[in-house]
């Protein structure tokens, strides 16, 4: 343990046995991840880091890649002065019939019932 807590190695590693999964040391470069198995899909957890010139940030995401067979696709991001901006201009945005979560993000898809159906289903259908 060091002068600041454990590790993000040591917490990864732990939260890796927990919830047996694999930690991956990829190293230097590419960085440690968790990489857990559940049926045909594999979560991955990671970070990333930006460069906005003077500084960095370094953000931790979850992944789930999987094979796409009906080309479905769409991208949720948060709302900002320009996206309010786009919606007048009509750009698209698809709104799923929750009102603080339209409000605060955007989303454009390629099937809009879809992504209202998805985000329609319980917890237990997830």
């Amino acid at each position: 343990m060091g002068i600041f807590g454990p590790s993000k190695k040591e917490i990864w590693q732990q939260l890796a046995e927990e919830i047996q999964a694999d930690y991956v040391n990829n190293g230097f470069w590419s960085g440690d991840r968790v990489e857990a198995h559940v049926d045909n899909w594999i979560v991955v957890l990671d970070t990333y880091t930006t460069s906005t010139g003077k500084s960095s940030i370094t953000y931790t995401r979850m992944r789930a890649p999987f094979v796409n067979l009906d080309n479905f696709y769409f991208k949720i991001y948060k709302a900002g002065i320009l996206s309010g901006l786009g919606k007048a201009l009509g750009m698209e945005d698809i709104n799923i019939g929750y009102e603080e979560f339209d409000d605060n993000f955007v989303i454009k898809s390629n099937n809009e019932e879809k992504v209202k159906q998805c985000s329609q289903m319980q917890e237990s259908d997830l």
